[in-house]
């Protein structure tokens, strides 16, 4: 079995989320999403435009995320942990959805169990700075 995990917090969601999250699926038997809560994307971000509950209706709604659960850090370590627990003889894919970061939050863990982080191709025109910008 494999199992992808992606984390957004889609304060502003947009086509580069979607397609983040599609290949997410596109990948694996089961993609787990985490959501960053409101405190982590306020700290992370400065400000929010819709708060967890609007958000978490979000990713319910799209049918290529199958599970999502709360990320309370930007270090997704902790959660992949949790999947690692429940699904111990998965694959584990780590779906990297910030271009700019050189070592991903959660890579070490990932690579410490064998698994894979997938960094998919970016689509620059819709992003969260693209998107305030204008």
């Amino acid at each position: 079995m494999k199992i992808s995990y992606s984390y957004v917090a889609i304060d502003i969601f947009h086509y580069g989320h979607l397609r983040l999250l599609k290949e997410a699926k596109s990948h694996a038997d089961i993609h787990i999403c985490g959501l960053l809560t409101d405190e982590v994307c306020l700290h992370w971000n400065g400000n929010l435009v819709m708060n967890y509950n609007e958000r978490l209706s979000i990713l319910n709604a799209l049918n290529c995320v199958d599970n999502v659960i709360e990320q309370s850090s930007i270090d997704p370590t902790q959660n992949l942990k949790i999947i690692h627990g429940q699904y111990p003889n998965a694959k584990i894919i780590l779906f990297q959805g910030h271009q700019e970061w050189k070592n991903m939050p959660g890579t070490d863990y990932i690579r410490s169990i064998n698994g894979r982080v997938i960094k998919p191709d970016y689509y620059p025109r819709l992003t969260r700075r693209f998107i305030k910008s204008k």
